[in-house]
């Protein structure tokens, strides 16, 4: 049954925003798939980040027949600064005492109950902050890394001591946004990008309630980097941001995961027995993570590349880990200095 108007607390609206930046291929799909939604009572507000191409242009064509929408140019630099313009804008949700932000990202596509599936996770929980599924297309090898950032992001949720989230599938109250915001208080503000896993950490030491949106119907896709090269700019990124986490569990997982891709190269060069059978011992553990991933996002094929990756993973570790302490990737045409 679907939700109507009427399930919201009251004086609760719910806001969908996306920060776009060159993004003029990636719009018509996920601006198609945000029209199908099957509770369409939402505010939806796009957010320029200074485009090179036309994207601003489908947008402001789509919002002239989607109702209750807006087109906004932000005035700051980079996604976090068109994020807050979003989730400040005074829209036709003014009149409400609170809104109900969610996030996306200019390069999904949304399921058709996608807000539903958010809306009704987020009003049945005393939830202040909602961690949602995100699946990768277009890749199945990367899709093995995908899917088990994934199930550390489900079962740390699930198990109340969440450690990661994807903006591509958020939602939060504005109005606590806004108090962390008012107050400077959001941790990793110098980062160009984190703009998802530095807010959790804020809702986190402000000792907020976090959940997991565990729903197929909230399940937003995604797609794999279209080269090489920019599949290992995202990763550097990645790693640039970890120098500012402030999550000790966080630091201690990532340095963790680094020591033991560095213990498993060293082996390889002195024990290879010893390091086939650790390799083996690992894919034992891990397998039944991997099942339980592939079967939520019905991503079996992947598994065929598992023993591949495996034996690739701690010199891909190693290599984006180097990558990120040395080189400053270039993102969207900007150079990316601080993750």
């Amino acid at each position: 049954m679907a939700l109507d108007r009427s399930i919201l607390p009251d004086g609760l609206s719910v806001r969908v925003v996306v920060a776009f930046r060159n993004e003029e291929a990636c719009l018509p799909l996920l601006l198609s798939s945000l029209s199908r939604q099957s509770f369409p009572f939402f505010e939806l507000v796009l957010v320029d980040d200074h485009s090179d191409d036309d994207g601003l242009v489908l947008a402001e064509r789509f919002a002239s027949h989607f109702p209750s929408s807006a087109v906004l140019r932000s005035d700051g630099v980079g996604k976090k600064a068109a994020l807050r313009k979003g989730i400040a804008h005074v829209g036709s949700a003014v009149s409400s005492s609170d809104v109900l932000i969610v996030t996306t990202d200019a390069d999904c596509v949304v399921p058709d109950g996608w807000v539903e599936a958010v809306v009704r996770s987020f009003i049945s929980s005393a939830t202040h902050f909602l961690i949602g599924p995100v699946r990768l297309r277009g890749s199945s090898f990367q899709a093995l890394e995908w899917m088990s950032l994934q199930a550390v992001t489900r079962l740390t949720a699930l198990y109340f001591y969440p450690v990661l989230c994807n903006g591509a599938n958020l939602a939060f109250r504005r109005s606590e946004f806004l108090r962390f915001c008012d107050s400077s208080s959001i941790l990793g503000s110098q980062c160009a990008s984190g703009d998802d896993v530095f807010l959790l950490q804020t809702f986190r030491r402000f000792r907020l309630p976090v959940t997991y949106l565990n729903s197929r119907f909230g399940i937003v896709d995604t797609f794999a980097p279209s080269s090489i090269s920019s599949f290992f700019r995202q990763r550097f990124r990645w790693v640039r941001k970890t120098k500012s986490f402030h999550m000790s569990f966080s630091l201690f997982l990532a340095g963790g995961v680094l020591c033991l891709c560095i213990i498993m190269i060293l082996m390889l060069f002195l024990d290879l027995r010893c390091y086939l059978f650790l390799n083996l011992s690992l894919l034992v553990f891990e397998l039944p993570l991997f099942l339980r991933q592939a079967w939520w996002f019905c991503q079996w094929t992947s598994l065929l590349w598992l023993p591949v990756w495996q034996l690739l993973y701690p010199f891909y570790v190693l290599f984006c880990t180097l990558g990120g302490w040395i080189v400053a990737p270039r993102w969207k045409g900007r150079i990316v200095r601080n993750g």
